[in-house]
């Protein structure tokens, strides 16, 4: 009895989390349709925790409990795959002629009051500040400041403010 509630439960979150990852791929989808695009990874930490975390559960999985069963095992592998996806997924950030698509988020340029673009070699961090207006503040590496700003100024009329590292 406590095996078949554990599969139900693990058959629920794999549902669950892959709608949630079609929604993803839906988004994405409809921001391609948008026109031209550009995208660049963002690897954050929490990125590289995630992953360490799907790969101590997998290995959890198949050593620490031998006694699964075969249906057991090819779910929870199959839940740790749609994390580990996911995960991966959105550390893209999407530039499209009409928003940035970040972690989830689709902010439409019209709601950005000014783009913060830092410039700090490997270092990266996000925040998403929520005022009047959103303004996205993102520390990336010189070549995709570039890009980005290139890709912006041909595609809105947005406040570009260049901080370098001090």
């Amino acid at each position: 009895m406590n095996t078949a509630i554990s599969n139900i439960i693990f058959a629920a979150l794999i549902i669950y989390f892959a709608f949630s990852l079609k929604r993803t791929f839906d988004r994405k989808k409809d921001i391609y349709s948008q026109g031209k695009c550009n995208e660049f990874s963002y690897y954050t930490v929490s990125f590289f925790v995630y992953i360490a975390i799907d790969i101590i559960l997998f290995i959890l999985l198949i050593f620490k409990y031998k006694n699964l069963d075969i249906i057991e095992i090819i779910l929870g592998f199959i839940f740790i795959l749609i994390m580990a996806i996911s995960t991966f997924l959105n550390t893209k950030v999407i530039l499209s002629p009409k928003g940035l698509f970040f972690n989830y988020y689709f902010v439409q340029y019209k709601n950005v009051s000014k783009l913060d673009i830092i410039s700090i070699k490997n270092k990266y961090r996000a925040n998403f500040l929520k005022a009047d207006k959103i303004i996205f503040s993102i520390k990336i590496n010189k070549t995709n400041k570039d890009m980005i700003k290139k890709f912006i100024s041909t595609h809105s009329n947005i406040e570009i403010i260049e901080i370098s590292e001090k």
